[in-house]
């Protein structure tokens, strides 16, 4: 048998193709494997999303509990409110929430006087004559009355609104007072007969024609009387001054028909206009009230001048102490400052119950607190500051 011998070359090919194939392999084994950079970028990327997260969740929790807290205050604001409502006394002067000027003063104590401080007693200055009105001469004023407002306003020659009156014209009823342009007439009263007899029956002072040129039946004056007394007044229909009232007149008070009637001559021009929407060159005055309870007065309009008007004497006096002690939270019926007073007239007449307080304290709060206790009756006034002690 014949013996064989291997061929290098062979082999030579074999080992070659072996270490290609290991380099083959490691090449692929080595781009399979990830490289160190991209797996720390990722990472990285990862963690910077979940600090993301993290800050969201911060930011939304943080946002909730500002809610909680403005809700919470906004809670405990509806209570305290509730509460200062149902806290506060009953009572005038005490139903308006504490002014600033109030809080200002809760710590002045030692301000209240020791000695008993008299209440100020004041009287509207009224003319008292018992003289007769003689009719006026100048005949540049113009007068003007609007039944919408029921106010009268005399104009002097240029135009200008020298003073205003409230009076009482037609009721809307079918005694509406004529409107049109007219003229002021005579005083129709002789100074030996001061009354001037009315349609309805009743007596009136100070009457004065406005001449319309057709029936002349309108005139200015006073408020009705029932007889020829100047203490027989209609006090009803008084104090609807500034309201219809009338027959077609155009009523006023004493004072200011005889005033009117003073000032413009036979011949001055009298407007009558109805406008709702008018803006009055001057305030419409407030006419005094009259109390029906007081009978020594209540018969009498206060702006009558003659020297037996009881108003031109009237006086009240008030008392109440410096100071009035509250309980701190306590209801009240009556309004304390009010409780504490006593006010009568000259007459001996009770009238506390024409007492009124301005100002505000708040009884739950502890302080001192200043109002002022006030009577008007009529032109006759008295006032006294009253400290309120809440304690």
């Amino acid at each position: 048998m014949a013996t064989r011998y291997p061929n290098n070359n062979q082999n030579r090919r074999s080992n070659s193709e072996r270490s290609n194939a290991a380099r083959r392999s490691s090449a692929q084994g080595v781009s399979r494997r990830p490289s160190s950079s991209n797996e720390a970028a990722r990472r990285r990327a990862a963690q910077a999303a979940r600090e993301r997260q993290r800050q969201k969740q911060r930011r939304i929790r943080l946002i909730a509990i500002i809610v909680a807290i403005l809700l919470i205050i906004a809670i405990v604001i509806v209570i305290a409110v509730a509460c200062s409502h149902k806290k506060t006394p009953k009572g005038s002067g005490n139903t308006q929430p504490p002014s600033t000027t109030a809080a200002a003063d809760v710590n002045k104590k030692s301000q209240i006087p020791t000695e008993y401080v008299a209440a100020t007693v004041t009287h509207d200055d009224i003319a008292i004559t018992d003289d007769d009105p003689i009719q006026g001469t100048d005949g540049s004023y113009t007068v003007r009355v609007n039944t919408a407002l029921n106010v009268t306003t005399l104009y002097d020659g240029d135009g200008n609104a020298v003073r205003a009156f409230a009076c009482s014209t037609g009721r809307r009823d079918g005694h509406e007072t004529p409107e049109g342009t007219f003229s002021m007439g005579e005083w129709i009263i002789a100074p030996a007969n001061e009354w001037c007899y009315m349609a309805d029956g009743t007596e009136g002072l100070y009457a004065y024609r406005i001449i319309d040129g057709v029936y002349n039946d309108i005139m200015f004056h006073s408020v009705p009387y029932y007889e020829t007394d100047h203490g027989t007044l209609e006090t009803e229909e008084y104090n609807k001054l500034g309201d219809y009232a009338s027959m077609g007149c155009i009523r006023m008070c004493c004072g200011d028909v005889r005033w009117l009637g003073e000032h413009l001559a036979t011949g001055a021009e009298v407007v009558i206009y109805y406008d709702e929407n008018e803006q009055l060159p001057l305030e419409k005055p407030t006419p005094y009230k009259i109390p029906t309870d007081i009978p020594e007065i209540s018969g009498w309009d206060p702006t009558d001048p003659v020297s037996s008007n009881p108003w031109h004497s009237y006086t009240i006096d008030l008392q109440v102490p410096n100071s009035v002690t509250v309980a701190l939270n306590a209801d009240y019926e009556q309004d304390p400052v009010i409780a504490a007073a006593t006010a009568k007239d000259n007459y001996g007449n009770d009238v506390s119950q024409y007492l009124t307080v301005s100002g505000t304290w708040d009884n739950t709060k502890k302080g001192v607190y200043t109002v002022r206790l006030s009577c008007d009756i009529g032109p006759s006034h008295a006032y006294k500051d009253v400290y309120v002690v809440v304690e």
